[in-house]
């Protein structure tokens, strides 16, 4: 006979007591997780195995499943694992040491608390999805901010807009983008990839707080007010 820990039972949800979730005689369906012959010892599990790569689609505007892995000071954030809805894949994420609350920090970047330990279970969602051979997800901790973006919906991708950066972190940029008709001005997200191309590094050493920026519209999301925008050209 092996093993199933309460933990390999369900993949979408916690299960505290085996007693719980499986009855005495149910068939079930389980995979090997490890095998110690000295021992005479069978781990199994009923959760499907994850895939951990990085081309892991993740959803926008919600919350998602993750646990830190280590926290990496040198790039300012640490190295989650987020987990899809479903329970079925995961992937590794960057979550910056600005988009981390909960009383703690990141190895001394972000906070003044704690930093993460590796292991804890959070919430976060989606800022910047990955982009295929170049970068992880980028996630946060921090509620999205649901400003009016409706203004922006009709415009065309290739049409140029006045902004101004804002704030600058390494993975990207907040820039204030006027409006078509110039009455308003709505805070967008500028990623590093977007500022121009071949861009690998830091977006702090292209721009700064204050610059005057050209900018398109890549996305709109009036729903949870996310403007995405880029600085390339179509």
């Amino acid at each position: 006979p092996g093993f199933v820990p309460a933990s390999q039972i369900a993949a979408r949800r916690a299960v505290e007591s085996a007693e719980d979730a499986v009855e005495i005689g149910q068939v079930v369906r389980v995979r090997i997780r490890s095998v110690n012959v000295g021992r005479g010892e069978l781990s199994l599990s009923m959760k499907p195995l994850m895939d951990r790569s990085r081309n892991v689609e993740l959803p926008k505007d919600q919350w998602l499943d993750a646990r830190v892995l280590k926290c990496n000071s040198d790039k300012k954030g640490a190295w989650v694992a987020v987990t899809t809805p479903d329970g079925h894949a995961s992937c590794d994420a960057f979550l910056p040491a600005s988009e981390v609350t909960g009383g703690y920090s990141v190895s001394g970047h972000g906070g003044d608390g704690p930093p993460l330990p590796p292991g804890l279970e959070i919430k976060v969602s989606l800022l910047q999805a990955a982009v295929p051979g170049h970068t992880a997800p980028t996630v946060s901790m921090l509620n999205w901010d649901a400003s009016d973006v409706s203004a922006f919906q009709g415009v065309a991708p290739e049409q140029w807009l006045d902004g101004k950066v804002i704030d600058v972190k390494s993975f990207g940029a907040t820039v204030s983008v006027s409006t078509p008709d110039g009455k308003d001005a709505v805070e967008g997200f500028l990623h590093v990839t977007q500022i121009r191309k071949g861009l690998s590094g830091s977006a702090k050493t292209e721009l700064g707080p204050g610059d005057a920026v050209k900018v398109r519209v890549l996305s709109v999301d009036a729903q949870v007010g996310k403007l995405s925008l880029s600085m390339r050209p179509l």
